[in-house]
């Protein structure tokens, strides 16, 4: 049950929500157990973002995982490939692109939880 939330200052289109989908739809699976079946993405842009005091292009990508814990080697290689897709897709270097990680032990789903 991962959840990928993208918020940037770059504009996000339905071309642009497309490849960022695929690059994340791609990418879920190195986290052991996860797999782009129950993956649930959501994207915002034009979002005024500052880093270290200065206005500019930068991507936020807040990753949520069912699960006591967020495998360490899995998330290195995600956050290699949300870095690479910000490049690519939204024109942003990997040092303007922050990834945050966490996990829950409690997820609701279809009327229930897990």
């Amino acid at each position: 049950m991962p959840m990928i939330s993208l918020t940037t200052s770059k504009k996000v289109d339905q071309t642009v929500s497309n490849a960022l989908a695929k690059a994340c739809g791609a990418g879920i699976s190195l986290l052991p157990g996860k797999s782009e079946a129950h993956l649930m993405l959501s994207f915002r842009g034009d979002v005024p973002m500052y880093f270290a005091g200065k206005n500019g292009d930068y991507a936020f990508f807040d990753v949520q995982c069912f699960g006591a814990s967020v495998d360490k080697g899995g998330a290195d290689k995600l956050t290699a490939v949300l870095c690479k897709a910000a490049e690519a897709i939204l024109g942003i270097p990997g040092s303007g692109v922050y990834v945050k990680y966490s996990a829950t032990t409690v997820w609701g789903w279809n009327g229930g939880n897990f």
